[in-house]
């Protein structure tokens, strides 16, 4: 048996409302709440409908809401509104509307923002549930069903695949400081490597293998007390750590079905001293997997 979480839509709780484009709503959303958020829905437990909301009689309104539709449609297991998905997502449409969403903006209601939020999230759902439809597929069809949640989950192959996905952060972590080891040595096997080598490390804003190895390995520690303590958020002063840091943000992040515009830009400033991550395992990932990608693209320059 496959056991699947419903994501709820907008016309599951709001039948009666006209829905809007997705950015549509996040606009109405302060640029503090939009850019903390982003942070924030990547951390554990994933919020849900029944903790999303900080005003309680707007938490009683919408719970109603869900309960009613739970029991309208005889459904007893319980929904959610946030996926690890529609949260990529959710950053994805932020940070690639940065100039419309952030800029003069003025909104500053902390219960707009949480109805916003929750209605985007609503949206999201909609549109990547619209895109996972499995048309002629017979339900007792096992093997194809198999197939089509391997291919609609491939993009999202480098997230934690558990709640609790400390332990495999642990791992990446581990692993990651290996592979990192092995690829510096690769380019350090020949002579004719060292000026690839060279462009590498400039590419993470540093000059030397020392200090590209220091500053991550700081990085390193810094997202493990970040993840051990449910936290997104740091303050940075040093210019160089800040180099370093800088060289992996982008102001033009294209939505991408496979997320690789973030996947290479994981980290973004939400002041001049004041970083988030769009996702912990995205930042590891930076340092090989995407690496790799960014050694074979100064090859063939």
């Amino acid at each position: 048996m496959i056991n699947i979480k419903q994501l709820l839509e907008f016309k599951d709780l709001f039948p009666d409302e006209q829905v809007e484009p997705i950015i549509k709503y996040l606009s109405k959303v302060s640029r503090e709440s939009l850019l903390r958020s982003i942070g924030f829905f990547n951390t554990r437990p994933i919020p849900n409908y029944d903790n999303f909301f900080s005003n309680p009689e707007i938490h009683d309104e919408v719970t109603q809401r869900v309960d009613k539709y739970l029991f309208d449609r005889q459904i007893t297991s319980k929904p959610q509104v946030v996926s690890g998905q529609t949260a990529l997502k959710f950053a994805e449409a932020v940070l690639s509307n940065s100039q419309e969403l952030l800029e003069n903006n003025t909104n500053d209601s902390p219960d707009d923002d949480e109805m916003n939020l929750f209605k985007a999230f609503l949206c999201i759902n909609t549109e990547l549930i619209n895109n996972q439809v499995l048309d002629n597929v017979n339900e007792d069809d096992f093997e194809k069903i198999i197939d089509f949640s391997i291919v609609f989950t491939f993009p999202f192959a480098d997230l934690g695949i558990s709640e609790n996905d400390n332990i495999e952060f642990l791992h990446l972590l581990y692993a990651t400081f290996y592979k990192v080891e092995a690829l510096l040595g690769f380019l350090n096997s020949k002579p004719n490597y060292l000026n690839l080598k060279d462009e590498f490390l400039r590419s993470f804003n540093v000059s030397t293998e020392h200090e590209f190895v220091a500053q991550m390995t700081f990085l390193f520690g810094k997202l493990l007390q970040l993840k051990g303590t449910n936290s997104y958020l740091w303050e940075v002063d040093d210019k160089d750590a800040k180099a370093f840091l800088d060289s992996m943000v982008s102001d033009d992040i294209a939505p991408d079905e496979d997320f690789t515009n973030i996947k290479n830009n994981p980290i973004y400033k939400i002041e001049d001293n004041l970083y988030s991550i769009v996702h912990y395992f995205f930042v590891i990932d930076k340092f090989y997997k995407s690496a790799k990608f960014k050694i074979k693209e100064l090859y063939e320059k």
